[in-house]
């Protein structure tokens, strides 16, 4: 038995899978088995995935009809027989000594938490791991909730973390849902009674166009802000200290799907109502210390409309780049 299954969900990433495979067997960490769970691909993703576990011995391949991000998850987690599990999405990438880098900090904790770097969708070479050894230090849950939600991006992600595999006992990831690792995540932390936290950044979050989170949003994306408001009402009920930061994430999420749901006509109503939540908070948003100067930004963008909200971002992201 290896000290950790690594679950990679593969489902239509062709152009991507190899990249990705590559940085995790060639990890300086070697004892681990890696589960490639093909979600039903249509392109020659399953072919890749039957390659690899041909010429290495680690990789183990599940082929299933499509389910959905969850259920490829819930499969590994199923399959999975090792101390420690950590996920990796099939698009995104690692450095070289990540997992050597987290196994060496579960072995004070029950759950890892550690940081991440948006990548370009092209990419490039995989940058060398740092030489120097990362900071840790041991968190309490409440320091493990202020460490996800604090930063511009929260890290409510299901990858970036090292996990005991029993953590999950009883717990798996909701199926048929987008955004399923915020509804989780607070469990998985509240079973855990040894929490490390690192500023370690050694996973590559790539952004690429047709990803979930960067597609076309429908109605079934409501579903971020479902996630967020249960995981707004269990903070506010066990962290009271730290509601202002779900609170923060809460109406980033609101601008977030502004900009994706407003190119649909059929969803004008909807992101009528979302426009109507963030003006009815302007106060907050506007003079609140903790708000961040983007929400301030797009809610005096949002007093003249959606349309001219949504231009104004495109105008901004453009620039960003």
């Amino acid at each position: 038995m290896s000290q950790m299954d690594v679950i990679v969900p593969v489902y239509n990433v062709e152009p991507y899978l190899r990249r990705c495979v590559d940085s995790i067997l060639g990890q300086t960490f070697r004892d681990f088995t890696l589960y490639l769970i093909d979600d039903g691909s249509t392109d020659g993703g399953g072919g890749i995935c039957d390659e690899y576990a041909g010429t290495d011995g680690r990789v183990r391949v599940i082929h299933q009809e499509n389910r959905g991000l969850s259920a490829a998850r819930n499969r590994g987690l199923e399959d999975s027989s090792s101390g420690y599990v950590t996920f990796i999405d099939s698009d995104d990438y690692v450095e070289e000594r990540y997992l050597e880098r987290l196994w060496r900090m579960a072995e004070e904790a029950d759950m890892v938490l550690s940081g991440m770097v948006v990548a370009e969708e092209g990419g490039g070479e995989i940058p060398a791991s740092p030489a120097e050894e990362p900071d840790r230090w041991a968190a309490s849950r409440e320091d493990a909730f202020r460490y996800m939600l604090g930063g511009e991006r929260p890290l409510l992600f299901a990858w970036g973390k090292l996990y005991r595999r029993d953590l999950f006992q009883e717990i798996r990831f909701p199926a048929g849902e987008l955004f399923e690792d915020v509804k989780i995540m607070h469990l998985l932390v509240e079973r855990a009674s040894r929490i490390v936290c690192t500023s370690y950044a050694g996973y590559f979050y790539v952004q690429r166009r047709g990803s979930i989170t960067n597609r076309t949003a429908g109605r079934e994306y409501l579903t971020l802000l479902e996630n967020d408001e249960a995981l707004w009402t269990f903070i506010r009920s066990h962290y009271p200290d730290l509601e202002y930061l779900v609170k923060r994430k809460y109406f980033k999420s609101c601008f977030y799907l502004i900009e994706r749901m407003g190119g649909n006509p059929e969803l004008r109503e909807d992101c009528g109502r979302l426009r109507r939540t963030v003006l009815q908070n302007w106060r907050y948003l506007l003079f609140d210390k903790t708000s961040f100067p983007l929400l301030r930004a797009g809610t005096l963008c949002l007093l003249f409309g959606t349309r001219f909200y949504r231009a104004v971002w495109r105008l901004y992201a453009r620039a960003a780049k």
